[in-house]
């Protein structure tokens, strides 16, 4: 399904600057991230992730918050590398449980604004506003040039999967910053300040789906495709007749190439789908855009916690023909003089690393 978008500032919730933690709350795993901002050098403090049992997250909501806490609990106290000490946490939501829209709105006072914002949900949004979490931002002089008038970002989140997030980190005793949509963190995270005026597609190749968004000054418009990488295990245990634990050992080692071959034609079937939503969503908003060169989509970017698959990058840039790269997470950071997280590990800490920088820089 595609969405129009939000931009990477639009916020849920929002305080003031403090030291906080990036927390990136997957359906089969939970990656933290925090950053310390030192001069003009940001340094990395922690990291780490762990497995999260299936059935404590359903359709967005968190239904065992005891079990979640429980297991972000213990990643805080053990993580990959350094020590965490931050008490408040950013956090997100993936796109597929958000309503998100651009709107094209006349200059107008902020309550003005609100109302036609209200409206506007009312008429598209299938759900009651009662239900709803609602806010906007002001993106900038709309893409269309049409003088006297802004894009602004509506993003709006049901009740029941914000509250469930706010419960488990109640029993964490953490205070949360903001909560935001998932690729609002992985762009803040791979877009460099070099790139902020291109256009690029996003892929977050997840455990159990793939979202996507057109970046053009802001998050434009959004894809979610129920495709990601168990089901790339999946196909591969029943294609090279492996047990799953082998099978996702087979993926994440040899790729595509492995097996002969067998990997790839495992895969194949679900990787045309992600190609085929990638395409459509550029499509869309190639013809949205007019057709305006400055528009054009320039690269697709990848990530999460499948972007590393071995031969993916370059399977995607030939089926797309779109020079395609795997997202650098410390792409508007410097990590040295510490060590780095591992660099086939790197993708699935992007959303946990945008969330980061949030708190220690863009705050």
């Amino acid at each position: 399904m595609i969405q129009e978008g939000i931009s990477i500032k639009v916020d849920l919730f929002y305080k003031e600057h403090k030291p906080t933690l990036g927390l990136d709350i997957g359906a089969t795993s939970i990656k933290v991230v925090q950053l310390k901002k030192s001069g003009r050098n940001t340094k990395l403090v922690g990291y780490g992730n762990i497995g999260l049992p299936g059935g404590c997250i359903s359709e967005g909501i968190i239904y065992d918050p005891e079990t979640v806490a429980k297991y972000i609990k213990k990643l805080l106290e053990e993580p990959k590398y350094g020590k965490f000490k931050a008490k408040r946490v950013n956090s997100a939501i993936p796109e597929s449980y958000i309503f998100t829209r651009v709107l094209e709105l006349p200059e107008m006072t902020y309550d003005d604004m609100e109302q036609a914002i209200i409206w506007d949900a009312e008429q598209y949004i299938p759900i009651a506003l009662s239900d709803l979490y609602i806010d906007f931002e002001v993106l900038g002089p709309a893409l269309s040039a049409k003088e006297g008038y802004n894009d602004v970002a509506l993003v709006a989140a049901p009740k029941a999967i914000v509250d469930s997030y706010m419960k488990m980190f109640d029993l964490l005793s953490l205070e949360v910053g903001i909560l935001e949509t998932n690729l609002s963190s992985i762009a803040r995270a791979v877009i460099s300040q070099k790139e902020i005026n291109e256009t690029i597609v996003l892929a977050d190749i997840g455990g159990e789906r793939t979202n996507m968004a057109i970046f053009d000054r802001a998050i434009r418009v959004t894809g979610s495709l129920p495709r990601g990488g168990v089901d790339f295990t999946r196909a591969i245990a029943e294609k090279c007749k492996i047990n799953i634990l082998e099978a996702e050992e087979t993926k994440n080692q040899d790729g595509l190439p492995a097996k002969g071959g067998k990997a790839k034609e495992a895969m194949e079937p679900i990787l045309l789908e992600i190609v085929r939503d990638i395409k459509k969503i550029i499509a869309y908003y190639e013809e949205k855009s007019g057709g305006n060169k400055k528009n054009l989509v320039s690269k697709l970017i990848i990530c999460g916690g499948n972007a590393s698959v071995p031969g993916l990058t370059e399977y995607l840039e030939k089926a797309i023909n779109l020079k395609t790269l795997m997202g650098n997470p410390w792409a508007n950071i410097s990590i040295y003089p510490l060590k780095p997280v591992p660099k086939l590990e790197a993708p699935m800490y992007t959303a946990a690393i945008g969330l980061a920088l949030k708190g220690n820089i863009y705050a």
